[in-house]
C-alpha cells in the first residue's frame, strides 16, 4: 500500500454488534482482520532484513478466524468489556493494518507517539490492558533522537503501572533481540505481526471471559 489513504479507501465501518446473523458478522469481522494484518505484515516486513513477507503470512486465515470466532460473541463493545490498547510509536502510519484488526474485533487503540504522553494517556482512559512499543524514536524540532526510548517505556510503565503487560514490536531491534529472554512487564519482544496481534487476542479473550462476555447479537 502506498498510503494510509490507500489502504483505508476500500473499508467499510460497521458495528461489530450488528448484523443478522452471527455467522454473517463473523465472517465479516475475520475478513477486516485479515485484511489488516496483511497490510501490516507487508509494511513491517520491509523494516526486517532477510525476512519474506510470505514467511510471515502462512497462518493468516487461521489466526484471524480463530480471533474473530472468539471474540466477536464476547460484546466488546460493551463498556465492562472494552479492551484499550496504548500504542507508543513516533510513526503510527507504520501500524496501522494492525490498529485497523484491533479496531474491527471491538478494541479501542490510543497512538501516541512519545513516553510523554503515557501518564496522560492512562489517566484519561482510565487503564490499558496492554502496551504496545516500538523502540527507536526520530529526532523531532527540539527532541533529540532516542535508540532506546521503548526500554525508557518499559521502565515507566514497570514502576507506575506494573500489571499492564508490554509488547515491543520493533523491526530491527526485536529482530536482533528476539532470542533473548524477557522480564516483566514485558511479554514479548517481537517483530512478528501476527504473533503480537495473538498475545492481544489473548489478553483479550481472557479479560472478556473475566467479565462474563455475553453474545452481543442476543
Amino acid at each position: 500500500m502506498n498510503s494510509v489513504n490507500d489502504f483505508m479507501a476500500s473499508k467499510k465501518s460497521f458495528e461489530v454488534s450488528a448484523g443478522p446473523k452471527e455467522g454473517l458478522l463473523i465472517k465479516t469481522v475475520q475478513r477486516e482482520v485479515q485484511n489488516g494484518l496483511s497490510q501490516q505484515i507487508t509494511t513491517q516486513a520491509d523494516s526486517v532484513r532477510g525476512v519474506e513477507v510470505n514467511d510471515l503470512k502462512l497462518n493468516l486465515e487461521q489466526t484471524a478466524a480463530s480471533a474473530a470466532t472468539q471474540l466477536v460473541p464476547q460484546g466488546l463493545h460493551r463498556p465492562e468489556t472494552l479492551v484499550k490498547v496504548l500504542w507508543v510509536d513516533d510513526h503510527p502510519q507504520n501500524n496501522i493494518g494492525l490498529q485497523y484488526a484491533f479496531q474491527a474485533l471491538g478494541m479501542v487503540v490510543i497512538c501516541i507517539d512519545s513516553n510523554a504522553g503515557i501518564n496522560e494517556a492512562f489517566a484519561t482512559s482510565g487503564g490499558f490492558e496492554v502496551v504496545i512499543t516500538d523502540m527507536y524514536r526520530d529526532a523531532i524540532r527540539d527532541r533529540p533522537a532516542k535508540p532506546e526510548a521503548g526500554l525508557q517505556e518499559v521502565s515507566i510503565i514497570r514502576n507506575q503501572h506494573a500489571d499492564v503487560p508490554v509488547i515491543i514490536y520493533a523491526g530491527s531491534y526485536s529482530a536482533a533481540h528476539a532470542k533473548e529472554p524477557v522480564s516483566a512487564p514485558v511479554v514479548a519482544d517481537t517483530y512478528d505481526t501476527q504473533r503480537v496481534f495473538t498475545i492481544v487476542a489473548d489478553i483479550t479473550k481472557k479479560k472478556t471471559e473475566k467479565q462474563g462476555g455475553r453474545d452481543p447479537l442476543k
